[in-house]
């Protein structure tokens, strides 16, 4: 009997081949598969949004990235792809920190110049 299995984390292929008769031994191959252009992300949308609506000089940098993500995963450099992705999930997720902390601080500061205003 042969079971096949894919471990989605480790992107192997595994096939576990169970002897027909008794007392033969087990064996267990492993094979190695590339990463799936399916599975890299170039985060466009997020980077869109950031460019438009979160902070328009990280998105802008952040949707850059973004592109030229998406154009290597389409050439089939995959490494390229990820290194880029990366890069933009960065810039976005710090566009987001940045313009969160200032719209905090503003907030604060309206706050406590209303309540000394009223006070």
């Amino acid at each position: 009997m042969i079971l096949h299995f894919f471990s989605m984390e480790s992107q192997q292929f595994q096939t576990i081949f169970l002897p027909e008769q008794p007392g033969s031994r087990v064996r267990l191959e492993t094979i190695l598969t590339p990463a799936s252009p399916l599975l890299l992300q170039d985060y466009i949308v997020w980077s869109l949004y950031s460019f438009v609506w979160v902070n328009p000089c990280l998105g802008l940098a952040a949707l850059i990235f973004s592109i030229k993500a998406q154009d290597r995963k389409v050439v089939g450099d995959l490494e390229a792809a990820r290194e880029y992705g990366n890069k933009a999930i960065c810039l976005n997720a710090f566009a987001l920190i940045v313009t969160s902390v200032i719209v905090l601080v503003i907030i604060i500061f309206f706050t406590l110049e209303i309540l000394t205003i009223h006070s």
